[in-house]
């Protein structure tokens, strides 16, 4: 397949999202800010763990005490409301991306799929729709989030030493880009080699089970 035609591929899986874009939204906010309560609480643990030495007033640390409270709990909720939104999403996708794929294939039977078997069609059905999961829920938000967690890293560093801020905003672009793009690099070949060799098996466990009267039949179980 051509460049252009997996662009085109790609902008069409998308946009089977456009309904769904408002969930996906709020996936993406909630992801968002559970990492935000997460910088926070290593902040203000820090800040209050090296404060403490000094042994101040009680009085000095309530403010850092409560906002670790507040920024533990808080992860914990925004992290389970992005689970839920996010696999409730998922799911909600899955089930209309099936029945387009089923609406798809049945004018096509049985002559146009004359060059293909159910084990295969059964492979498209499950494992090929399922495998879409990740792009929405894992390549769609995550760089969303990470986009916003360095401006909200980068501007917090920022204020205290604009060094720190530079580095941090380095150190996560080379792991949120350059890895990525590396490790897809070194992961193409085998993806699509496991994708053929998925639904070779797929074909061949539905061949037996389908034909297993004739197996044994003729005493080859």
């Amino acid at each position: 397949m051509s460049a252009a035609a997996k662009e085109r591929t790609f902008r069409r899986t998308l946009a089977l999202a456009r309904p769904f874009r408002a969930r996906l939204a709020l996936a993406g906010l909630l992801g968002f800010l559970t990492v935000g309560t997460s910088i926070g609480l290593m902040a203000t643990s820090a800040w209050l763990i090296s404060k403490a030495a000094l042994r101040p007033d009680v009085a000095a640390l309530s403010l850092a005490i409560v906002a670790v409270r507040g920024f533990g709990i808080s992860r914990g909720v925004f992290r389970y409301a992005e689970r839920l939104v996010s696999h409730d999403l998922t799911f909600r996708l899955l089930a209309d991306l099936r029945v387009r794929v089923y609406e798809g294939i049945e004018p096509l039977a049985p002559a146009g799929l004359a060059g293909s078997s159910s084990g295969d069609l059964l492979s498209r059905m499950v494992a090929d729709v399922e495998s879409l999961q990740h792009l929405f829920v894992r390549v769609l938000a995550p760089p969303v989030v990470a986009a916003l967690t360095l401006a909200l890293a980068a501007g917090i560093a920022a204020t205290l030493a604009p060094a720190a801020a530079v580095a941090i905003a380095a150190a996560m672009l080379v792991a949120g880009v350059a890895v990525p793009w590396l490790a897809r690099r070194a992961a193409r070949g085998d993806a699509a080699g496991a994708a053929a060799t998925g639904a070779a098996l797929t074909q061949a466990v539905v061949d037996a089970l389908q034909g297993a009267a004739e197996l044994a039949a003729f005493g080859r179980e």
